[in-house]
């Protein structure tokens, strides 16, 4: 009888990580899973911890690579190799804490739409002192996906997924070579909702040696524009090119590389917002509504954050105040009295100060 969940671990050479990943899943409150460890040509001891778990619990199984084909690749192949109705991430320099399989599976077996699923994540040090104890994100769908369309908010090692549409959707795509699961989040909620638990499941580890530390920037910036075109284009039906994604980019402070690109991505940000508010995700409720106005207003913040400085800013500035103003007159103020994230309520004062301020210049 197969395994209620798989959890896969691919590893190159984390043998200094490699035990505490797995001891933290011996511990694990939940019992029906197996862990799959794909080794993608570890040169370092790996296999040797691997196999010492593998004599003491028969739910440890091993894919060996011979030589180093890359992360991506790496997934590919252990997807296809999955017991488990679903997928359970965890990299092999991350643990995981003794309830998040539990709690995840809980989540998924009362939650039938649901195809993606995070939770919040710590930070801790090579050492495995916790850095930061709690880094929250978004928990209900329809924030979930605008920021998967415009960038991403999950940590890979909190993910569970269904496995089939995860293969139905096409897995992990063995041309990006790096961002590889951020592509993958964007094409897998095509097939149904995302979500996350709202409490600390795993620790990310912080070290020199993380894939996010080594690779080349351009390599980086490449592949999520790339996938930030792909998602944009999923989700919203626009077709933009790199400046404009990187424009609208989410998860970066870079500013746009003219006034004509800020132009563009104020307005591609626009009609994202009318594709999702007339979508059946939103339909007429309320909070589904107020949610997207939320989401829209904190995107339009980053922007001016990162391009108020450019020289170009007092032409661009006009096409800002539009959307905000258009945003805001769409709801005719009501929505400012959901005051139940606090934390917007200094930057909605702020916001109808500064729009005060321009109306009396003009």
């Amino acid at each position: 009888m197969n395994p209620k969940v798989t959890v896969m671990v691919a590893n190159y050479n984390t043998s200094q990580f490699l035990a505490s990943c797995l001891d933290s899943l011996c511990n694990q409150t939940y019992k029906d899973f197996e862990v799959l460890v794909i080794d993608d040509g570890s040169t370092d001891n790996s296999v040797d911890i691997i196999d010492r778990y593998i004599q003491h619990d028969r739910r440890f199984r091993l894919i060996k690579l011979g030589r180093n084909h890359g992360l991506t690749h790496a997934r590919h192949i252990a997807l296809h190799q999955c017991k488990g109705e679903y997928v359970a991430i965890l990299d092999a320099d991350d643990i995981a804490l003794p309830s998040r399989l539990e709690k995840q599976t809980d989540f998924l077996d009362t939650n039938p739409d649901v195809v993606l699923l995070g939770s919040y994540f710590g930070i801790i040090d090579p050492e495995g002192k916790i850095k930061e104890r709690k880094k929250p994100v978004p928990l209900a769908d329809l924030e979930i996906r605008w920021r998967l369309t415009f960038g991403n908010c999950y940590s890979h090692s909190s993910i569970m997924y269904r496995k089939e549409p995860a293969m139905n959707c096409g897995g992990y795509d063995k041309t990006m070579l790096i961002a590889e699961d951020v592509d993958f989040y964007s094409r897998i909620i095509a097939l149904g909702e995302a979500a996350a638990i709202g409490e600390v499941l795993v620790y990310w580890r912080n070290h020199p040696k993380s894939l996010t530390q080594f690779s080349k920037q351009a390599q980086i910036d490449k592949y999520s524009l790339i996938i930030l075109q792909n998602a944009i284009k999923l989700h919203t039906g626009q077709s933009v090119d790199k400046n404009v994604a990187n424009a609208v980019f989410f998860n970066t402070m870079i500013p746009a590389v003219s006034l004509s690109v800020f132009k563009d991505g104020i307005k591609v940000l626009m009609h994202a917002f009318e594709v999702f508010l007339t979508s059946d995700r939103v339909g007429q409720l309320s909070l589904n509504r107020r949610t997207l106005s939320r989401c829209l207003l904190k995107h339009l913040f980053k922007i001016y954050k990162r391009n108020h400085e450019q020289e170009w800013w007092k032409e661009g500035q006009a096409d800002w105040i539009d959307a905000l103003n258009k945003l805001l007159n769409h709801y005719k103020y009501r929505w400012y009295t959901d005051w139940h994230e606090l934390r917007y309520k200094f930057k909605l004062c702020r916001l109808f100060l500064f729009l005060l301020l321009q109306h009396d210049r003009a």
